[in-house]
Parts: structure tokens; sequence; C-alpha cells
């Protein structure tokens, strides 16, 4: 067997081991109508309580919005310590909380928690997860609406190249993107585009151009449809605002 691809299944072996043991330290748990938590026994339960509580409140808001549901549980995550939760969640650019593989991952502070940021981590990484739920919803459409309710559209800084000129290429970066550089390229790409659509045709407009991939599997369709422009005329507005942007004007 090849010495590198035994090494890198010893490697991969020692963290699900990690990832196992880590996960059965979570002594605690709450479970409420949508979310079974598991939190480190430091924690305290009145903030959970607070948390479970806005996880409810955003899961109801936003399943009613995009008028889908999920027929199951959802494994959540809650942690004081960074490193447990950079290895359990495998985020390489959020420091707060992660959707992945249908389970939801949040830190705390161990002093006073920011109540007001949480309060956005906790819609990012929902949001993102009822998404899903859209199968035909581009994946970097979904992750660019979660940073619009995340309150995270200024948190990648301004493109460094913009070589974008179809929807396509945006959906190619994503599939592409791997390394934390690339990733924080990404999705500066994404947040300046869903600023684009936000500020050239409005959030409500927006949340209809969503909603329309639960019928619609054509992306070219679904934007010509919900803003009423043809897509040529949509990416060239949107190549020229991306390039404003990188070039800071």
């Amino acid at each position: 067997m090849n010495k590198k691809f035994l090494l890198f299944k010893i490697i991969i072996l020692i963290i699900a081991v990690l990832s196992l043991a880590m996960q059965s330290d979570m002594k605690k748990s709450k479970t409420t109508s949508h979310f079974r938590i598991r939190y480190e026994k430091s924690i305290n339960d009145e903030e959970i309580n607070y948390i479970s509580t806005i996880m409810e409140s955003v899961y109801s808001r936003y399943t009613k919005l995009f008028e889908v549901s999920l027929n199951r549980v959802t494994e959540v995550f809650i942690y004081q310590t960074p490193g447990r939760y950079r290895l359990e969640s495998q985020s390489k650019l959020f420091e707060d909380g992660y959707y992945r593989a249908g389970r939801l991952y949040l830190v705390v502070s161990k002093n006073e928690i920011d109540r007001e940021r949480l309060k956005y981590t906790i819609s990012r990484i929902i949001v993102r997860m009822i998404l899903e739920q859209i199968p035909s919803c581009p994946e970097w459409l979904a992750v660019g609406y979660s940073l619009v309710v995340g309150r995270d559209l200024e948190s990648f800084g301004t493109p460094a190249r913009v070589t974008l000129s179809q929807f396509s290429d945006l959906g190619e970066d994503y599939n592409r993107s791997v390394t934390k550089t690339q990733l924080k390229e990404l999705y500066s790409k994404i947040a300046v585009t869903m600023k684009f659509f936000l500020n050239r045709y409005g959030d409500h407009a927006v949340e209809i151009m969503l909603k329309k991939f639960k019928t619609e599997d054509s992306i070219n369709e679904v934007f010509e449809m919900s803003f009423n422009e043809k897509i040529e005329i949509i990416e060239k507005a949107w190549v020229d605002y991306l390039d404003s942007v990188a070039q800071g004007r």
C-alpha cells in the first residue's frame, strides 16, 4: 500500500477517534421541538435556554418564509473551547458557528456572551441548513443568503481579482475552492454578489428568487423571472458591479 495513502488513512482515523471522544464529553444536552443540543458542562444552562429559544425562533421564521420543513431533529454542538469547535466543525473561515453535514456547531465565549452577534450567527447557520432543503438552489447562493441574514457581507474584504463573466463561473469557483485563502476570496465574491442583488433588486425580490428554486431548476430562468430582466443584462450589470468594487470605485 502506498505509504502516503496509509499515513492519510491513519490521520483520518485519529481525527475520527478524537472527534468521537470529544462528542462523548458533551456531558449536557437539551432537546427542543427541532433541535437536540449537546454542550460542554462548563456552559451555563441559562445561556443554553436563551440559545435554544433563538434557534427555534429563527427556524420558525425562515421555514415559513421559504415554505420548507425538515422531517428530523437537528443535532447541535455548542462549545466554549475554540479548538474543539474547529476540530468538530472543520470550519476554515468561521470562528463563531458553522453548518456541516446536517449538524450545527456553535462556540460561545467564556466571558459575557455578545447576544446580538449570537443571534446573527445562529441565523446564518440555520438559514444555510434550511436552504439546503431546496435542492435546485445553487450552494453558493444558499451561502450568500446565509451571509445576508448573518450580517457577514463585510467580513471577507474586497475580491483580489475578478475573472467572472457568468454566474456559472461562480458555481465553478465554489466547487474548486478548498484552502482558507481560496475560500476567503470565494466568499468575498459571493458577498459582493449578494450586495449587487440587494442594491439592484431589493430584499423581497431576492427572497422570491430563492423560493422559485423550489419549482425551477435553471438559474437563468429563475433570475429572469424574479428580477424581470434578461440574463445577459443581469450578468453584465453584475460583472460591472464586481469590477467597480474590486477596483475600489
